[in-house]
């Protein structure tokens, strides 16, 4: 497999958009262009942000999790809320993906897909500074899906908006239906998870039913599209317009 596109959504200082890759690629600019944000995505898509397997941008000091000479460290939650040096770009809270997609290479009879990290990022007000804080990160994996910027994006009333994270979900699987939705539906009814729980025992049980299905083989982005659905009948619904 090799990265044929990438797409940045709320990542540092890049625009919004799909780059494309080939065999060979490089990335060239001035100081502050952007070459380490957009290397700095890749490798969080790669590593799925794993912070033992990697550190963001490797060729400055900031690295030692300590910032030095007045430079703030990068982190996850402030390339979303798109900090350059102590202020911060976008709203609070904001919601950035970065998905790339891979294709089979010559020979292989593998299909693509579109590995996608999408994250919530806040700013903690408690100290003298405003520190970037995250919230929440999904993680999915879309077998014989190529994703592009229209679907993590929409049109309303003339202007262009970012899915939220909570909508991003079922978005997705109203885009690209999945056979097995039906089947974690069925076993959500059957144990009484998410949406079939008492609305009052949802948020403190969400952990658990996600993990329920998890268990079952079901993957995390068809998991808090269950789960997280607003009412059974809403699910239903979601159900019958994939079949």
């Amino acid at each position: 497999m090799y990265l044929k596109r990438f797409i940045y959504v709320n990542w540092g200082n890049l625009p919004n958009g799909e780059f494309d890759f080939g065999p060979i690629n490089l990335l060239s600019g001035g100081n502050g262009s952007g070459k380490t944000t957009a290397a700095d995505a890749i490798q969080t898509v790669m590593t799925a942000a794993h912070e033992n397997l990697f550190q963001f941008n490797p060729g400055q000091d900031e690295t030692t999790q300590r910032g030095r000479g007045g430079k703030r460290v990068r982190t996850l939650a402030s390339y979303v809320l798109g900090c350059d040096d102590g202020s911060y770009a976008r709203l609070d809270p904001s919601d950035g993906y970065l998905a790339a997609i891979f294709h089979p290479t010559q020979g292989e009879t593998a299909t693509p897909l579109t590995a996608l990290i999408a994250v919530r990022a806040y700013l903690e007000q408690g100290g003298s500074q405003p520190v970037a804080r995250q919230q929440e990160a999904v993680f999915f994996i879309l077998p014989n899906v190529e994703l592009s910027l229209g679907h993590l994006q929409r049109d309303e009333l003339g202007e262009r908006h970012v899915i939220p994270l909570e909508q991003l979900p079922n978005s997705l699987a109203g885009e690209f239906a999945r056979p097995d939705l039906a089947a974690a539906l069925a076993f959500a009814r059957r144990r009484r998870l998410g949406p079939y729980r008492p609305a009052d025992a949802r948020a403190t049980a969400r952990t658990k039913d996600l993990a329920s299905l998890g268990r079952q083989g079901f993957s995390y982005g068809l998991a808090v599209t269950v789960i997280d659905a607003e009412d059974p009948e809403a699910l239903e619904r979601l159900a019958r317009e994939g079949e």
